[in-house]
């Protein structure tokens, strides 16, 4: 039988290549596994349980949006400017910034509109009436309009920016002419901190607005308007909270209307240009806080959040007429409101106290 293996000069055999190939395959084989091998393709990676998305803060009320900018970049000053763009709408202006304009929708009384920011009353404690003229508007969401509330047909429902950059922010708006001046600066900022064994995130908002009207009449003009605000939020992935102070303070003219000019035969002609007004002397000063806690959580493991705030409102209002009268009430008001978003199949619903 002849030899697979090739002698040489002294005799030996040379091995096959064949065997070479046999003794590199089992090295191969029998050598242990790299710790950087990659995974088999056609193993199956272990499919993580899917989480629910972060709790978060509340969004915006359902209904229609007065605008899609934001108020601070648009040229109103105040939410019944804003207002005036929708149809069947009405707005009751003083033409002075920080008077009490007022809006009604469908021929209805100005009264009868439920004012929220944050989805909790901003009415007048005593009087009940919306308090539009001390929403800091280039502090807020575009307005939105929607089902009544609080016993009223129609809603105005308002929120503060998200303000929720990434690095620190500085805003000032400033608007001048027509005898206004108006600034309103915030400061944002947002830092991981961990509670609880939880990684969150802090957000801390100031904010600061100064206003003053010169007014068309004697007797209108608004001599000091001050806004403060302070919101702290922490959000983790089970839950939020959220703690907001708005403070405001003005002081403005309340003149009793203007006088028809002497002589005509009508009551209700008069000059614009030329008009005196009754009390001229007279002032008001409104100074009110607005102080709120919100807390968002789930109650079971992929449910949709429930949202409890407590909410406590402190206003003094004082009308002064030198030498005549002085009229002055102060109110306190607290409470709490409860909402519970709700997913039906394809529809979602909201219970809310």
């Amino acid at each position: 039988m002849a030899d697979r293996g090739a002698r040489i000069e002294d005799g030996s055999v040379r091995p096959s290549w064949s065997i070479l190939y046999l003794l590199c395959a089992l090295l191969v084989l029998s050598a242990p596994p790299a710790r950087a091998q990659a995974p088999d393709s056609a193993q199956a990676a272990p499919q993580a349980p899917p989480q629910a998305p972060p709790v978060g803060f509340a969004h915006a009320d359902p209904g229609i949006a007065v605008a899609d900018t934001l108020p601070a970049r648009l040229p109103e000053l105040d939410v019944p400017a804003l207002l005036d763009a929708l149809p069947g709408a009405f707005v009751y202006e003083f033409g002075t910034l920080g008077w009490p304009d007022a809006w009604s929708r469908d021929a209805l009384p100005p009264h009868r509109t439920a004012l929220t920011l944050d989805g909790l009353p901003f009415d007048d404690p005593a009087t009940g009436r919306p308090r539009y003229d001390l929403l800091p508007t280039a502090w807020l969401e575009p307005p939105v309009v929607g089902a009544g509330r609080h016993g009223a047909p129609v809603a105005v429902a308002t929120r503060l920016r998200p303000y929720a950059p990434r690095r620190p922010l500085t805003e000032i708006a400033y608007r001048s002419g027509s005898g206004i001046q108006s600034v309103m600066a915030t400061h944002v900022q947002r830092r991981p901190r961990r509670l609880f064994g939880q990684d969150g995130v802090l957000g801390l908002l100031g904010g600061y607005g100064g206003h003053a009207a010169q007014g068309e009449y004697d007797g209108s003009r608004l001599r000091r308007g001050r806004q403060l605000l302070g919101r702290l939020r922490y959000a983790q992935p089970r839950g939020a909270v959220e703690l907001r102070v708005l403070h405001n303070r003005r002081s403005l003219g309340a003149h009793g209307g203007v006088l028809p000019v002497p002589g005509f035969s009508f009551e209700s002609i008069y000059a614009r240009l030329v008009a005196s007004v009754r009390d001229p002397g007279a002032r008001r000063r409104t100074v009110r806080t607005d102080a709120a806690l919100t807390v968002r959580t789930r109650l079971r493991p992929g449910a949709d959040p429930l949202t409890a705030s407590a909410f406590a409102t402190k206003a003094f209002f004082e009308y002064r007429l030198p030498g005549r009268d002085t009229l002055a009430v102060a109110s306190r008001r607290a409470g709490g409101r409860l909402a519970q978003d709700l997913t039906v199949g394809a529809h979602r619903l909201r219970l809310a106290a």
